[in-house]
């Protein structure tokens, strides 16, 4: 599992955010598209769009969210030989 830092937006924006398993990755091992990779966010209140896949890397565009909030965000992803996450934090801010 990795840990990282997640980029903030506010209320009103919609986000598109990269969750990247580039390092993690082994030689040859790639995200699986099915099962789709799964994003959440903790508290409820954040809306996420589904993601998509490139390379490496899983984006979804996130929506909404109530501010001042920080949300624990988690990407689970099914890779060519093991399961992977990545988590970190969103802030919703005040404008």
């Amino acid at each position: 599992m990795t840990t990282d830092t997640v980029l903030s937006k506010t209320a009103f924006e919609e986000r598109f955010f990269d969750f990247d398993f580039t390092d993690d990755l082994d030689d040859g091992e790639t995200i699986q598209s099915s099962p789709e990779p799964v994003i959440s966010a903790t508290p409820v209140g954040l809306t996420i769009d589904p993601p998509t896949i490139s390379g490496g890397r899983v984006q979804a565009k996130f929506k909404a969210g109530t501010a001042p909030t920080t949300y624990h965000v988690t990407c689970q992803v099914v890779t060519s030989t093991q399961k992977r996450e990545v988590c970190g934090d969103l802030e919703v801010l005040d404008c």
